[in-house]
């Protein structure tokens, strides 16, 4: 049973890259006309147009299938059916700005865009008579996707299946927030960098503010030192006998001169002593 099931999705797949091909469409996304423009589907062409109250299918982008803008219709109520416009091949053409190449008939998770695609309610689908009717269960005959309730046809037959049907807005939305989550990482990532480097900076700035303290205090102090002791041979030189220790020797012609000035006064001194009493 498994092998069926695998055979029959690869099968699908196969089908369906066979009957897809590559058309040209006359939308950019989004439309370059204005905000009031969108790029409607209808039975003819698939054109950027400016959107009124008969607009019905809307192609958002090229990878999501048409929506039906209005009301949805209930069980046992008329139905309308997507439209199937047939389009230019667009595998071999070139495209001007307000034209862009899409795959024909769009595909979203193994949702089929046919005839049975329309405007019912889910869990419904729009059979031939255009009477939203509920769709199958696990194990009755289909012809399509549409048909089944929380499957998908394969080998004619709704099968049971993890995938939903138009995933596509909701797949864009996952990749948006894992991008941002990886921005939002790095930013942290970044961030938290740029901190610890400012704090480093500080520390280092810091450390640096402390060593030119202590030379500016080791400086003052030899200042201190030299100042004191030029202070105190200042004072000896200004003392008396500073003079009389540090003086010059005297020359030569000066000494003859003190030499004869102090036999001259030993001179004098003997004269002035009185001679001895006189003794018969």
């Amino acid at each position: 049973m498994n092998h069926k099931f695998i055979l029959s999705t690869l099968l699908t797949s196969f089908v369906y890259q066979i009957t897809a091909s590559l058309v040209v469409v006359e939308c950019t996304f989004p439309c370059s006309q204005g905000e009031q423009y969108v790029c409607e589907v209808t039975d003819k062409n698939v054109r950027c147009k400016n959107k009124t109250n008969k607009t019905k299918w809307i192609l958002e982008n090229t990878i999501s299938l048409p929506q039906y803008q209005g009301t949805l219709s209930a069980l046992g109520q008329s139905c309308t059916i997507a439209p199937q416009p047939k389009l230019k091949d667009g595998s071999h053409s070139s495209i001007n700005a307000s034209e862009s190449i899409m795959e024909w008939p769009p595909q979203v998770d193994m949702s089929n865009y046919d005839t049975y695609y329309s405007n019912c309610e889910e869990s419904l689908y729009c059979d031939k008579a255009h009477i939203c009717v509920k769709q199958y269960t696990h194990g009755q005959v289909c012809e399509s996707d549409n048909q089944c309730f929380q499957g998908s046809c394969q080998n004619d037959t709704c099968v049971a299946s993890t995938i939903k049907k138009n995933t596509g807005g909701l797949d864009t939305i996952h990749i948006i927030l894992t991008v941002v989550g990886v921005v939002l990482f790095v930013a942290l990532c970044v961030g938290v960098y740029i901190l610890k480097r400012r704090r480093k900076l500080q520390q280092q700035q810091q450390q640096k503010k402390a060593a030119k303290v202590i030379v500016l205090n080791s400086r003052s102090n030899s200042t201190n030192s030299m100042t004191s002791s030029v202070h105190h041979t200042v004072t000896n030189i200004l003392q008396p006998d500073y003079e009389s220790t540090f003086s010059a020797p005297h020359s030569p012609s000066r000494q003859q001169q003190e030499l004869q000035a102090q036999l001259q006064r030993q001179y004098e001194g003997q004269l002035k002593v009185p001679p001895p009493p006189y003794s018969p």
